[in-house]
């Protein structure tokens, strides 16, 4: 019962806070705003998180989570090869929310939303992997970070209309260049 109590307030400051995202233009957002929003005392929003960023963590960290249950719903760990699976699993949770996506992408005052998402995958990415390869564990870290740092931007950049192209098609290049690497595809273009 008192999980259930904490789980509910948690997600009525989460979802407090990513709605006065999408309400306010003006100056920061405060732990008063969210509070208030979610019909909460400060001292219970201080029950649950140490600050705003807190709060963005944790929604990152539910993100990389439907994301897992996406992948292991469409059977990815059967075939960890298949990265478009991935790309796939992110364009589904990044569409499910993509106005407040866009909004956060907009602002340098969101950049920790993504640093801690990107953070999340490069984690997750070495998680996975770590089990299955062979490559020593520091080339593992340096795949990840550039996988994770790359796929991260390539989002913020096509959220704020720097694309013409649809996600998934965004998405369909990314996961060519994973696979087949840089060099194979230029040398193709160039020919």
């Amino acid at each position: 019962m008192v999980d259930r109590r904490i789980q509910k307030t948690k997600k009525a400051i989460t979802e407090s806070f990513m709605d006065l995202i999408m309400e306010k233009k003006g100056p920061k957002i405060t732990i008063t705003d969210i509070a208030s929003n979610a019909n909460i005392d400060r001292k219970t929003f201080y029950l649950h998180y140490e600050s705003i960023d807190s709060v963005f963590k944790e929604i990152a960290k539910d993100k990389i989570s439907e994301i897992i249950i996406i992948l292991e719903e469409n059977n990815y760990f059967e075939n960890l090869m298949d990265f478009k699976r991935i790309l796939n699993a992110l364009n589904t949770v990044l569409l499910k929310d993509i106005e407040f996506y866009k909004k956060i992408a907009s602002s340098s005052e969101y950049h920790l939303f993504w640093k801690q998402l990107e953070d999340l995958i490069k984690e997750t990415i070495i998680e996975i992997y770590l089990k299955f390869t062979k490559l020593p564990k520091e080339e593992l870290i340096v795949f990840s970070n550039f996988y994770s740092a790359g796929i991260i931007s390539i989002y913020i950049s096509w959220l704020n209309n720097q694309y013409s192209k649809n996600i998934t098609e965004i998405g369909a290049i990314i996961g060519e260049i994973i696979f087949e690497g840089f060099k194979e595809k230029l040398i193709v273009s160039v020919q």
